[in-house]
């Protein structure tokens, strides 16, 4: 039933538009598409989705932070918050991405950073640094030198 199956694959898929995901409905209730196929399609809409949210954050905010609320490892949930404690202190503008949930995000800013721990800093798309970065070049007096140079402020 068309009902059923759009109200199913909008709870699964809500970042999807809903016009999308009653299309596909449609298509699984007339029997064009599988479910498995519709799930496979909205995944990777949700994905998109997702992506294209992450770019309107780094373009309306200079300096993105990636974080995780995930403290498996004590160091990496002490840096994430020293992270933001530091930039409130010092009055920098960011924007955080919690990507504890987000498995595609984290493979493509470990790929763009190199790094492959968290919390990660970059100004816009270009990257920046890891906590322990920050905080030598913040000790050292270089911090927003080097965000300018990145392109911050």
């Amino acid at each position: 039933d068309f009902h059923q199956v759009r109200d199913d694959l909008q709870s699964l898929f809500p970042s999807v538009d809903p016009p999308i995901v009653e299309d596909i409905a449609s298509s699984v209730a007339a029997g064009d598409l599988s479910r498995k196929q519709a799930i496979e399609s909205l995944n990777e809409m949700g994905v998109m989705a997702v992506v294209e949210s992450v770019k309107q954050q780094e373009a309306a905010s200079e300096c993105v932070i990636y974080v995780t609320h995930v403290g498996g490892i004590r160091k990496v949930r002490d840096d994430c918050r020293r992270l933001k404690h530091l930039f409130d202190a010092l009055k920098i503008r960011y924007n955080e991405i919690d990507i504890a949930e987000n498995k595609w995000i984290r493979q493509k800013i470990m790929n763009e950073s190199g790094q492959n721990s968290l919390p990660l800093v970059f100004v816009g798309e270009t990257y920046l640094g890891t906590y322990d970065d920050l905080e030598r070049w913040n000790d050292d007096g270089e911090l927003m030198a080097k965000l300018a140079e990145k392109g911050y402020g």
